[in-house]
């Protein structure tokens, strides 16, 4: 897990209702790895209203959405502090090292993120309107020296394919507690897979 949190919040921050936009932070990879989700803390989230997670490239700026989360509908159980963790579709996402930004979108109800500015770095949080430029919330007319609580969970690619067998499918993490990917490496999808 990749955080720049203690897990303690110590305020919010979010973009006004009726406005669509992103909430979101840097990340830097120091290897390969498999991006499997990623979790974060809403501070009153509206029932009915959706957030989901994109994961950008970065070079000085978010770039190119390489991957994203489905859409979470908020329901009536999600009170004031709910931390959610939504999967990346597709399975996880295999990432190279490098610098990698985590966005969350808010589609029209305030998504307000948990706060905390513990371990605060310039030029990591940043927000955008939609359609507008993206700003660090350090640059806000009123700066914000914060970071939020969202983070980046990751899946050591620590069984290689030569371990399986054939180079045909592979098999991760391992151990798995409570999620386990099979990916098929070829065109062939003619095989069994048997859990026990």
């Amino acid at each position: 897990v990749m955080a720049r949190d203690n897990g303690t919040p110590t305020g919010s921050l979010g973009l006004p209702d009726g406005s669509a936009g992103v909430l979101g932070q840097v990340y830097e990879i120091p290897s390969y790895c498999y991006i499997s989700s990623a979790t974060f803390l809403l501070r009153n989230p509206v029932e009915g209203d959706s957030v989901n997670v994109d994961l950008y490239t970065y070079g000085g700026l978010p770039d190119v959405v390489v991957s994203s989360t489905p859409y979470y509908v908020i329901t009536a159980a999600d009170s004031d502090g709910v931390v959610i963790t939504l999967p990346f579709n597709g399975g996880p996402f295999a990432a190279s090292a490098g610098v990698y930004f985590l966005g969350v979108n808010q589609t029209n109800a305030n998504i307000t993120l948990g706060t905390s500015s513990f371990n605060w770095r310039a030029d990591a949080a940043y927000f955008q309107f939609a359609g507008g430029a993206w700003q660090t919330v350090e640059s806000n007319t009123s700066p914000f020296i914060i970071c939020y609580l969202l983070r980046m969970n990751m899946q050591d690619p620590s069984i290689s394919v030569a371990e399986i067998g054939n180079n045909k499918f592979q098999v991760y993490p391992n151990p798995a507690s409570s999620q386990l990917t099979v990916q098929i490496l070829e065109g062939n999808s003619d095989f069994g897979v048997e859990l026990y």
